[in-house]
């Protein structure tokens, strides 16, 4: 059984998870979310009769403050953590990993995320494509789906109950309740290309389950999937005009365009509003500037 914890992150229902798994040989975790919601997620295992110390693995999809915040917090109860070759030295030094994040939340970093504590480097296992691990009676097998970050691995689980995918951010994010989609797009590595070969890699899984850290599963997702593309594409186009105009002007521009999608789609504005907030827009402006700036191409 896979039970998803709501981290209840920035105080909103349903904006982040972590996923556990009671496997054979220790209780298992893929992401764990911020720093800041480190009691949320301790009193989540406490519901699902777990605790920090029963954690005896964690797989993160990649080192963003989101999904691997809390990584050090549960390595100082023991748990090993696996994770992209190319995240592993920031979690065990996130001086670099913290500095940036200080940069574009400011004061607001300790408390909407939270900063990493670092990870014993003999609890860190840097995991390479396509390479698996089995714990118990389940295989994890890491799978490089970048595009969205250039460390990100989305997990192929191989489970007793069938075949089940945890998508990170490759797959999007969507409004809770909804089959909305909505987009990181976020600096420094924000990729068109590599993200829609991600979103293929997740296609030839065939998956019975695509488990999103924002949030909860989708067990019928390729039309979800199609409108994560056409989205990618769409707000890309979009965001490519705005490289002569002033940002505050540009993220109004773009919320409302981002308004109007929704309310073609039959989806409130205020839920819209509620979990795409200005940070948002704003870092979504300056991924896809940045990656045209390096020489990024539109499809």
């Amino acid at each position: 059984m896979i039970s998803t914890l709501d981290l209840g992150f920035r105080d909103l229902p349903r904006a982040a998870g972590a996923f556990l798994l009671k496997c054979t040989q220790g209780h298992v975790l893929i992401e764990c979310g911020p720093a800041a919601c480190w009691k949320n997620l301790v009193d989540e295992l406490h519901r699902h009769d777990s605790s920090p110390e029963q954690i005896k693995h964690l797989f993160v999809t990649h080192i963003h403050l989101d999904h691997a915040g809390a990584s050090g917090l549960l390595a100082e109860h023991g748990a090993r953590v696996h994770v992209h070759p190319r995240g592993a030295r920031h979690l065990i030094d996130p001086t670099k990993l913290n500095a940036s994040a200080r940069r574009v939340f400011g004061p607001s970093l300790d408390t909407e995320l939270g900063v990493l504590t670092a990870c014993p480097e003999e609890l860190v296992f840097p995991i390479e494509n396509r390479e698996s691990i089995t714990i118990g009676n389940v295989q994890f097998t890491a799978l490089e789906t970048t595009g969205h970050a250039s460390h990100h691995h989305c997990w192929l689980i191989k489970h007793p109950d069938g075949n089940h995918l945890f998508s990170g951010d490759a797959a999007g994010m969507r409004l809770p309740g909804t089959r909305f989609p909505t987009l990181p797009m976020v600096p420094p590595e924000f990729d068109l290309k590599q993200w829609m070969r991600a979103i293929q890699t997740i296609r030839e899984t065939d998956a019975d389950t695509l488990w999103m850290t924002h949030f909860d599963r989708l067990t019928d997702y390729t039309s979800f999937l199609d409108s994560v593309e056409q989205s990618l594409l769409d707000e890309t186009r979009l965001i490519s005009t705005f490289a002569e105009r002033p940002l505050l002007d540009s993220v109004q521009t773009y919320r409302t365009w981002h308004e109007q999608r929704a309310v073609e789609s039959d989806i409130d504005p205020a839920l819209l509003t509620a979990y795409c907030n200005e940070t948002h827009y704003q870092a979504n402006i300056t991924g896809v500037l940045r990656w045209l700036d390096r020489g990024g191409s539109l499809l």
